[in-house]
């Protein structure tokens, strides 16, 4: 039998709830399968389901043997999402029997997790980040105690910044501690030998986001993402979108993976923005104030965040976001020309790539735009241009548009976008007509 109650006599799902929850796990769409006349409402028993995971669907996923096997039984043991979400709603003794994963959390005896592990990928370069857990030492040294091999810079929004010298083992600035409330830009150095990429990883007691309010105000907020699980912007912020008037101002921003904006007269996010993650730092502008809550459990994870292949032509169209410290977003439109699903636009900085987008629909108007982020290590003054890939014709445009980078500069929305229309003419041949009048003097043309 599975422990997918933790033993008990009575679940407290009903069989909707139940699928519902198992239909957020990777690869468990065979569950889904079992009809509700074989669904034992009391999942302290749950025989007739097990045989349901032996159908077709679950031997495709898993590669059972079609009778219930080892693969299906392990699967649905409940360790996949239960043991990271805030509250291990299996048990700790099933989630620890059943899966390595688990081996990174801790529960108490009532189920509720007590530790865990985060671990946050950094490379050469600049990286927004936050924390979820709170550590026994919250202070700048302690957290990064082990990776003291690499040169470091962290910055906060208003508590100071900080350096480590890594020569001298020795961290110096203003910055002693690290709030789980809010954002750091950290700028990672190589180590000694040259190595460019190490993983930054805390434990600690997760935050109780019910009780952890994030104060925001009137304009740009550093705040981080509480959460223990990804999670979508319009669940994770639903807090302050609620308290947005018909005329306030809100929009996010990611570091690499876009940004979104929420348009109160139709209390509907739309951007390139999907999910918020755990170890990841964000910046949100807002024309109010008032204060972040986010919700316990999982924030439905639905959304893909806009990722871009480049096709041959532009293989060149790409930004290593980690080279810039500075970031600003563009909400254009090719206005010249109709354009169609795999088009892209790309800003550029001479010809170097400071930014690249993908056509995205935007359902309150039925139009199309492209979100495009752009980075600069200049905070003002950069002249940004535009280039665009028509993907049917293969062909690129460059246009006449251009504009000064700032940083923080939020330039259009879907309603108001930055018109793409002065396409630049450019020359397919070349040639030297004859020189007239011949013989001259004193000049020819």
């Amino acid at each position: 039998e599975l422990e997918l109650c933790g033993g008990g006599d009575e679940c407290p799902l009903d069989y909707d709830e139940f699928c519902t929850y198992l239909s957020g796990w990777d690869g468990h769409d065979c569950m889904l399968n079992c009809p509700e006349d074989d669904f034992n409402d009391t999942m302290g028993m749950v025989n007739d389901c097990t045989e349901c995971l032996a159908n077709d669907n679950c031997e495709e996923e898993f590669g059972g043997d079609g009778g219930g096997g080892d693969e299906c039984d392990a699967c649905h043991s409940g360790c996949f999402e239960v043991c990271s979400a805030p509250e291990c709603a299996v048990g700790c003794e099933a989630c620890d029997a059943c899966h390595d994963q688990c081996n990174d959390t801790s529960c108490d005896d009532d189920g509720t997790l007590t530790s865990v592990e985060l671990t946050i990928p950094l490379t050469n370069g600049w990286k927004w980040l936050s924390l979820n857990v709170e550590a026994d030492n919250m202070a700048v040294d302690s957290v990064f105690s082990s990776i003291t091999n690499y040169e470091m810079y962290i910055t906060s929004q208003s508590d100071g910044f900080t350096q480590y010298y890594a020569a001298y083992n020795a961290w110096s600035g203003s910055l002693s501690n690290l709030d789980v409330k809010g954002m750091y830009m950290l700028k990672l150095g190589t180590d000694s030998d040259g190595t460019i990429s190490t993983n930054l990883v805390v434990t600690g007691d997760p935050v109780d986001v019910t009780s952890t309010s994030i104060s925001y105000v009137d304009g740009w907020n550093w705040i981080s993402y509480l959460p223990q699980n990804a999670g979508n912007v319009q669940t994770a912020l639903a807090s302050v979108s609620a308290s947005a008037t018909s005329s306030d101002n809100l929009y996010i921003t990611s570091q690499s993976d876009g940004f979104t904006q929420y348009y109160p007269a139709y209390s509907a996010w739309s951007g390139s923005l999907g999910d918020m993650q755990p170890g990841s730092g964000y910046m949100m502008s807002t024309s109010y104030a008032g204060d972040l809550v986010y919700p316990s459990g999982t924030l439905g994870k639905v959304t893909e965040n806009n990722k871009i292949d480049l096709p041959a032509t532009i293989s060149n169209w790409n930004v290593d976001y980690a080279d810039y410290q500075f970031i600003g977003s563009i909400t254009a439109s090719i206005d010249s020309r109709e354009d169609y699903h795999d088009d892209i636009v790309a800003v550029f900085v001479d010809d170097k790539c400071r930014g690249v987008a993908k056509r995205m629909h935007f359902p309150l108007d039925d139009s199309y735009y492209y979100l495009i982020q752009v980075y600069s290590n200049v905070k003002t003054g950069e002249n940004l241009t535009f280039k665009y890939y028509d993907s049917r014709n293969k062909e690129v445009v460059e246009y006449g548009e251009s504009l000064p980078f700032t940083s923080n500069m939020i330039i259009g929305d879907g309603f108001n976008t930055f018109g793409l229309s002065n396409e630049s003419s450019m020359p397919t041949e070349f040639s030297l007509d004859r020189a007239y009048p011949n013989p001259f003097n004193p000049v020819t043309t």
